[in-house]
């Protein structure tokens, strides 16, 4: 009960503040650890001290049981760290209205060519974004007949689509995540990139099978092909975690079931998880140091794919990781050599380079999982992507 009302609080702050208070506590908290414990909490002294300071807060997480509420509001709150630039960028906007998207319904000409749903309030969106200046469209669409969400679509240009495209995969175990959580990191790929960016929204577990959600990313990326005039060739995927084994899957089911004329031009892999056999390896012995994947995440959310998927059998056919790899666009994968999901990561380099797919390769030390999407705090982050 007191933790629904302090998380009720907490969201009730406007968005931007909860960027301030959460930068400024931190830069508070950083200052005390490093003058106290330096870099004396993480796995090696090398890592920052920054990144020193991050694992000794986030070691208190391993004292809290995780639960499916805990996991979705915590990737929700991805947009703290990393805020649209078109709500922080302009004052005036409460929570309430803080971003220029327009809502779009499936069967009514959506596209780059027509964006004609709700006409007057797409051209008064269009007329008061050249006037404020405040970012790019962005486009929600949802289907017509039960309102779910499909996806969110960032033009940068508002004059026009960019050519190219990042479709891009939320990470979460299946478990968690969603759009909305990151539109604002989703933005700055896309700026960095000089690219559009195509959120997909999935089902997750476990309300839904694995299959609901490759099936709805999967629908999500034909329905990107045939409904923009972004050209396959122009199309990038970009996976996080979970997303990262979805991105997999897709290109494999474009290959197998003869769509190869739309695969992707390449695909971007952030710590993909890949493999949902039993746990072993790293993944059983990095877990302990791990500040994402770690043992309680872990405890609550492995489970899961033994009950969805039942025998091994089954979870090896499910892991992209052990699927057809021969065919594949070039991608390139980033991973920690100490984090939980090394050892599958590896493994798909590994199947993937005897393939014969060109395979550009990260690899950082001493980080935990998906650890760019920290670089509001540690400068490893804020290294990584400044290196794409």
């Amino acid at each position: 009960m007191i933790e629904d009302y302090g998380i009720m609080l907490w969201i009730a702050i406007p968005l931007r503040y909860r960027h301030y208070i959460s930068m400024i506590l931190w830069k508070f908290y950083y200052a005390a650890h490093k003058a106290m414990l330096q870099n004396k909490t993480g796995i090696h002294k090398d890592a920052s001290f920054e990144y020193h300071a991050m694992t000794s807060l986030m070691w208190w997480g391993n004292l809290l049981p995780v639960t499916i509420k805990r996991i979705r509001i915590s990737l929700n709150q991805v947009q703290v760290l990393h805020p649209p630039t078109w709500y922080m960028n302009n004052s005036s906007k409460s929570d309430e209205d803080w971003s220029p998207i327009v809502t779009s319904k499936v069967g009514e000409n959506i596209g780059t060519k027509s964006h004609s749903v709700e006409d007057e309030k797409v051209e008064e969106t269009k007329v008061q974004e050249e006037e404020e200046d405040t970012g790019p469209l962005v486009y929600k669409i949802v289907d017509e007949n039960d309102g779910k969400l499909i996806a969110y679509h960032i033009q940068l240009d508002k004059k026009g689509p960019s050519e190219r495209v990042i479709f891009w995969l939320f990470g979460g175990a299946y478990l968690g995540g969603d759009c909305v959580g990151n539109l604002g990191v989703a933005e700055k790929a896309g700026i960095a990139c000089n690219c559009d960016v195509f959120l997909v929204n999935y089902r997750l577990l476990p309300e839904y099978d694995l299959e609901d959600c490759r099936v709805d990313v999967i629908s999500g990326y034909k329905f990107l092909v045939n409904n923009f005039d972004y050209k396959p060739e122009n199309i990038y995927v970009l996976g996080i975690s979970s997303g990262g084994g979805l991105a997999v899957s897709l290109m494999q089911e474009l290959k197998e079931k003869g769509s190869k004329d739309i695969l992707p031009a390449g695909a971007v892999l952030m710590s993909p998880f890949c493999d949902y056999t039993e746990p072993k390896g790293s993944f059983v012995e990095y877990r302990k140091h791990d500040l994402i994947v770690n043992s309680s995440v872990c405890e609550m959310g492995v489970p899961y794919f033994g009950i969805k998927l039942g025998c091994h059998e089954n979870r090896v056919k499910a892991s992209p990781v052990h699927g057809d790899f021969e065919g594949m666009p070039p991608l390139c994968v980033v991973v920690s050599n100490h984090e939980s999901v090394r050892d599958q990561v590896m493994l798909l380099i590994e199947n993937a380079k005897k393939a014969g797919v060109d395979c550009t390769v990260g690899d950082w030390n001493y980080m935990c999982h998906v650890f760019p999407m920290l670089s509001p705090f540690i400068p490893e982050g804020k290294c990584f992507i400044s290196s794409q």
